[in-house]
């Protein structure tokens, strides 16, 4: 499911997010060893779903092709991006667990404007009344 790009991408938008909530000193620890912690653990897999998907594009143009090892590659492929979906599930988990409730609420409302687009991002203007 996610290759270091990505978990860099959620961990910009964790960054960002955590920019606009206001967090303890001891919430930006935590958040950092979790973050560490999912570093960690994902670093190895992500190196070896690399030589996984190497070896499978390899065999795809291969002069002989050998079906039960492009399956079996796929299968350790598959694998692999479910236990980084374990990893990313945990490490969501416990980032939801430093938040207090209204922190989370604040997470909550960033991630819907962030899903309205460029608009949902800027917070609505009041409308001014002309003094008709």
């Amino acid at each position: 499911l996610m290759k270091s790009g990505k978990f860099d991408g959620l961990l910009m938008i964790l960054s960002f997010i955590g920019s606009k909530v206001e967090l303890s000193d001891s919430q930006i620890e935590q958040l950092q060893k979790i973050r560490n912690k999912l570093l960690d653990k994902s670093a190895p897999i992500n190196a070896d779903l690399t030589v996984l998907e190497r070896k499978f594009r390899d065999q795809l143009i291969a002069p002989e092709l050998d079906d039960k090892a492009m399956r079996s590659l796929r299968r350790q492929i598959g694998r692999d991006k479910d236990k980084l979906d374990a990893l990313m599930t945990e490490h969501m988990i416990a980032t939801s667990h430093v938040f207090t409730t209204e922190q989370r609420q604040k997470v909550r409302d960033l991630f819907m404007r962030m899903q309205a687009g460029p608009m949902g991002i800027k917070r609505p203007q009041e409308k001014k009344t002309t003094g008709d």
